[in-house]
């Protein structure tokens, strides 16, 4: 459902700053009133755009995880929603890869060069999940009743 909304964003941009903008653009033109975008909010910011992008309930419920990437109140704030566009993006380009990769028969270089581009896209977000169960981690070792240890002063 959010396809024209990706390719629109994919093509658009030159480096990470940019696709920031790009992102933080679309925030603004979706957010509620509150500052926060929710459900009904992407909903209907997304219905006035140029592209004409419909979001059901389970689209929301995938792009957040089943609310797990949402805050307290199931609202994504600027980062979240950053984070979550961007995760967005790439299944969108893993999925484009994947596809270009199975309809190719005619050139093995091009055939070689989406297979490249999927075992990078494969890496990424193996690196991904490292690091997010490495975060995970040092918050699980940290008890809420101690803090970090200093070393005294001399």
């Amino acid at each position: 459902a959010l396809d024209p909304l990706l390719e629109r964003i994919s093509s658009c941009y030159d480096t990470a700053s940019d696709l920031n903008n790009q992102i933080g653009r679309l925030f603004q033109a979706v957010a509620s009133e509150h500052g926060k975008v929710t459900f009904e909010s992407l909903q209907s910011g997304l219905a006035k755009a140029p592209y004409k992008v419909h979001v059901s309930v389970e689209d929301w419920e995938d792009m957040t995880e089943e609310g797990d990437l949402c805050d307290g109140q199931g609202l994504l704030d600027p980062p979240l929603f950053q984070a979550v566009m961007r995760k967005q993006l790439e299944i969108f380009g893993e999925r484009i890869v994947a596809d270009a990769l199975a309809m190719n028969q005619a050139s093995p270089e091009v055939g070689a060069m989406l297979s490249a581009c999927k075992l990078l896209l494969t890496h990424l977000e193996d690196k991904q999940d490292n690091v997010r169960r490495s975060k995970s981690n040092v918050r699980l070792s940290r008890s809420p009743h101690t803090s970090p240890r200093r070393s005294p002063r001399r």
